[in-house]
């Protein structure tokens, strides 16, 4: 399940869709900060973190990052992301 920065709820083929369909944007970098990690029980970790995304002629887009990833038959699997649009700080 992922909460999107627009707001929008979309489940995992949803998702899978969305980011098949993704135009490619060239001239974007996005760079991550902030990036933390809080164990909440064995197998299962919150990660966090700020990405800033730069697209050419734009002014860079802010946001926080929290995902939630389970450990499964020796591989890690996210169950929940959200993005949440911020100003700069």
């Amino acid at each position: 399940m992922e909460f999107g920065s627009s707001g929008r709820v979309f489940d995992k083929q949803q998702t899978i869709n969305s980011l098949q369909n993704e135009p490619i944007e060239p001239l974007t970098q996005r760079s991550i900060t902030e990036f933390k990690t809080l164990v909440l029980a064995t197998g299962v970790v919150l990660l966090t973190y700020r990405i800033v995304k730069h697209i050419s002629g734009e002014q860079p887009v802010h946001s926080l990052r929290s995902s939630i990833w389970k450990l499964n038959n020796d591989r890690w699997k996210m169950i929940f992301h959200q993005g949440t649009l911020v100003r700069e700080s």
